[in-house]
């Protein structure tokens, strides 16, 4: 039997307690308060940035009609800062529409241009935003220290017969893992070819990866080759055991153009219902895990939400017959979300684990 496995960000969160979504500004915060620590000033401006702007948005949508409408109320409880994905898709829907108007008054013409659809901010305005929001993502998701042991017993008990894995998270947790493993290497392994590639050993190029991991909305190592071209480079380090990243805090330091740890969000589709695909390699991505999808018996979705909100994930399962795969679905929400999988996938017979992943492993 042929399984492909499908992760989410709740995979992370039981093997290294990355944060989820829902509980993604409160990751920001905390990176806030360790980069003023260390005070990084750039990226405590890009913290302070974040956490200005999404009050601003709570206050405009939800604080003032509320007080408005109830003169001496308040908000007592909101998940307002819980919906990472609905603030990631509000940028990204403005900042796909921009508006551009020729305006008379008075008989005086004028141009108006860099608005957004529905946001009272510039077009550039929420680039900057979105920017900073790539930014703490990568803060909070580059230091993250896995659980070896369930590595270990997911490599044993479900990636037997597995040779790919479609994650929609960035994290860098199972190209470490099944690199020391000789499972996996970055030459072929994430579906496409680099057109930068560190070398990293002698025997680099003489082997291949057994297993593809397919990352649908980018990866921490992804980096644009440059700013005129639309094709990725892949940002590695191997030394002394040492598995992606080991020094970059000392190498960002001392790059003169992007100072404190900057960092490109161009290459990256947010994990927003509005997906732009910017680079020909993510497009690449997207079909190969449709072609892995279609191709396997046994699908093994672990700790993905499957929103329904998200469009373009429906519409990409939608092309799939799933109903004669064998379907599982590890979760603590298992009992919430089977129906929701089984409508997305047109299959009943889906098998439920609705515990923590770690339990089961």
């Amino acid at each position: 039997m042929k399984s492909c496995i499908v992760l989410g960000a709740g995979f992370s969160k039981s093997i290294a307690n990355l944060p989820i979504m829902g509980e993604m500004f409160g990751t920001f915060q905390n990176v806030l308060k360790i980069q003023n620590q260390l005070n990084n000033s750039t990226r405590v401006k890009w913290g302070e940035n974040i956490i200005r702007f999404v009050n601003e948005l709570e206050n405009e949508f939800l604080i003032l009609p509320h007080s408005k409408a109830d003169k001496g109320g308040k908000v007592l409880s909101s998940n307002y800062v819980q919906n990472f994905e609905g603030l990631c898709s509000f940028l990204d829907l403005n900042i796909a529409f921009e508006v551009e108007a020729r305006c008379e008054n008075n008989g005086v013409e004028s141009s108006l241009s860099g608005k957004s659809l529905f946001s009272r901010y510039t077009i550039s305005k929420l680039k900057e935003i979105r920017g900073n929001i790539a930014n703490y993502l990568y803060l909070s998701l580059i230091n993250d220290i896995s659980q070896i042991n369930l590595l270990k017993k997911f490599q044993t008990y479900l990636l037997k017969n597995c040779s790919s894995i479609i994650t929609f998270n960035y994290d860098l947790l199972l190209e470490k893992y099944l690199y020391q493993q000789d499972l996996w290497y970055p030459k072929d392994g994430y579906g496409f070819q680099f057109t930068e590639i560190p070398e990293i050993n002698s025997n680099y190029n003489k082997v291949s990866s057994s297993i593809k991991i397919f990352k649908m909305h980018g990866s921490l190592n992804w980096l644009p080759s440059s700013i005129f071209n639309s094709s990725f480079k892949l940002k590695w380090f191997d030394d002394d055991n040492n598995y992606f990243f080991p020094k970059y805090l000392k190498e960002e330091k001392g790059n003169p153009f992007i100072y404190q740890g900057g960092f490109s969000s161009e290459g990256w589709i947010l994990p927003s219902w509005i997906k732009k695909f910017q680079y020909p390699e993510l497009l690449g991505v997207w079909n190969s895990a449709y072609k892995s999808l279609k191709e396997s018996d046994e699908i093994i979705f672990v700790g993905y939400s499957l929103p329904l909100a998200d469009s373009t994930v429906f519409s990409f399962l939608s092309s799939i017959n799933f109903s004669t795969k064998s379907i599982k679905l590890y979760d603590p929400n298992a009992e919430q979300l089977v129906n929701n999988y089984s409508f997305a996938l047109r299959n009943k017979n889906i098998q439920i684990f609705p515990k923590n992943f770690e339990n089961y492993l």
